[in-house]
């Protein structure tokens, strides 16, 4: 049976394990995921079975992305200025456990959570493999309406300078991404495309 519960300083490890077998490896990011614990920036939901992780939907408060994009972040932050905005750091299904509802559930978990704590937007950055497949945009939809969101292709070219790589193309990543800001208050209506 699997166990949904908060995140707690005893998942920082493990999460970071994930993170590196999964997504994005290297320093930078288990400095960061740490950092964000220590500094009470870092929410969201776990899922267990017995001893093995089933995934998770890591939450943070603000405008950033895997790397830096200045002005990108500089237009969203513009976007949301008055409103309180959260962002995914991250959201993981371990290959045993997909297709079995577990991001669902976690994202219906840290939904609630994120309104409970007053946030009004949430920041998706919905990567894109080089087939073109983008298997966490789903997990995205029913969370709210996308009130701004825009393809980019190549958003994670410059990972190898940020000391990061990417599981799928290696040192030098060819992935897009969506990036969505989603009214949590409201239904999932289309929003306009930049």
């Amino acid at each position: 049976m699997i166990e949904y519960r908060k995140i707690q300083k005893r998942d920082i490890p493990l999460i970071t394990e994930l993170y590196a077998q999964y997504l994005n490896s290297g320093e930078s990011i288990s400095q960061s995921i740490r950092d964000a614990w220590e500094k009470g920036d870092y929410s969201g939901y776990i899922a267990v079975c017995g001893d093995k992780p089933a995934g998770f939907f890591a939450i943070r408060e603000g405008i950033a992305f895997t790397y830096p994009h200045p002005e990108l972040e500089a237009e969203l932050s513009e976007f949301t200025k008055d409103k309180k905005t959260g962002y995914c750091d991250a959201i993981l299904v371990t290959p045993e456990y997909r297709l079995e509802g577990v991001a669902d559930r976690l994202r219906e978990k840290s939904t609630l959570l994120l309104l409970k704590e007053g946030y009004e937007y949430f920041l998706a950055e919905i990567w894109i493999y080089p087939d073109g497949n983008a298997p966490a945009r789903t997990t995205f939809e029913s969370m709210g309406k996308p009130v701004w969101k825009k393809r980019i292709d190549g958003f994670y070219s410059e990972l190898e300078k940020y000391g990061m790589g990417c599981p799928i193309c290696g040192s030098h990543c060819v992935c897009g991404a969506w990036v969505e800001i989603i009214d949590l208050k409201r239904g999932k209506d289309d929003a306009t495309e930049e």
